[in-house]
């Protein structure tokens, strides 16, 4: 299973969040964060990884706050996952940061990846219109998708979800979003490999949204269409605008064959199956 990395549809103008978030940097601040995470398929565990990070905040030339991150550690299965020394991660809840994507050699890195999603998430929920307790907010991303193509592995890999923002709880100086990834409304507007042209009658149906095509380097591939939705919950510290913690529960529905090519008369019988990821992200002390 592939991560989804969120897509946002704002504009680059500079401007200030308008719900009750507010991120107070300052800068040189250090901050510990530690990730953890585990895969299930059909419900069963098969692995996950878990980080730490250095956290320092920075301010750049033109006067926005980042953070730049340094990974000291992630294991995958227990095996220690190289990340160069020299390799900083820039992340930010300032409005005006543009976030890139880990150099290509981190690409598919899940604990940078889904830092990063934890960091986007925050943004969309700060710029919602939520205020009070059970209010809701609805970011429609224009039906533009997000990929994990990565030209090898995963010749073709794509989702497309929009945003429901709710405001769980506010308990003293903490509060809770609940951001869910949710299929888009609009059909995706996927760009894919002529051979796979025949998927486009499930891209047509918005509620299949995740499409992932795995070259098993033999000749056949794995050919994969369905479901996904990511809840994520953000507990925040309203003082700071800090993440204190947060949690990604993130299911796929889907079918699935195996095929000798990419035809579709290639492929075997379609059966449904089921992927999970389940993700953590903190501070400590």
């Amino acid at each position: 299973m592939k991560l989804l990395l969120v897509l946002l549809v704002f504009s680059s103008t500079k401007f200030a969040f308008a719900g009750i978030l507010e991120r107070k940097y300052v800068e040189g601040e250090i901050l510990k964060y530690r990730i953890l995470n585990s895969y299930y398929s059909n419900g069963n565990p098969t692995g996950g990884y878990e980080g730490n990070a250095i956290s320092i905040v920075k301010k750049g030339a033109d006067g926005v706050f980042f953070e730049e991150l340094q990974w000291n550690k992630i294991t995958k299965n227990g095996i220690q996952i190289e990340v160069p020394l020299e390799f900083r991660q820039h992340v930010s809840h300032d409005p005006n940061f543009k976030m890139g994507l880990p150099p290509k050699g981190l690409a598919n890195t899940a604990a940078l990846l889904d830092t990063l999603n934890f960091y986007a998430n925050y943004f969309v929920a700060a710029k919602s219109k939520v205020r009070n307790i059970n209010d809701h907010d609805y970011v429609d991303n224009k039906g533009i998708p997000a990929t994990w193509t990565d030209g090898n592995v995963v010749i073709f890999g794509a989702d497309c979800i929009d945003f429901e923002i709710t405001l769980v709880s506010v308990k003293g100086d903490y509060a809770s979003f609940r951001v869910a990834n949710v299929p888009s409304k609009n059909i995706c507007n996927y760009s894919y490999p002529t051979e796979l042209k025949w998927l486009n009658r499930f891209m047509k149906n918005t509620s299949n949204n995740w499409f992932n095509v795995i070259d098993l380097k033999d000749g056949s591939y794995v050919i994969q269409y369905g479901l996904e939705t990511i809840n994520t919950i953000i507990n925040i510290n309203l003082s700071t605008g800090k993440i204190v913690s947060a949690s990604m529960h993130n299911p796929v529905i889907h079918q699935t064959a195996v095929c000798k090519g990419l035809a579709e008369n290639t492929c075997g019988k379609f059966k449904e199956e089921s992927l999970s990821r389940e993700v953590f992200f903190f501070q400590e002390k």
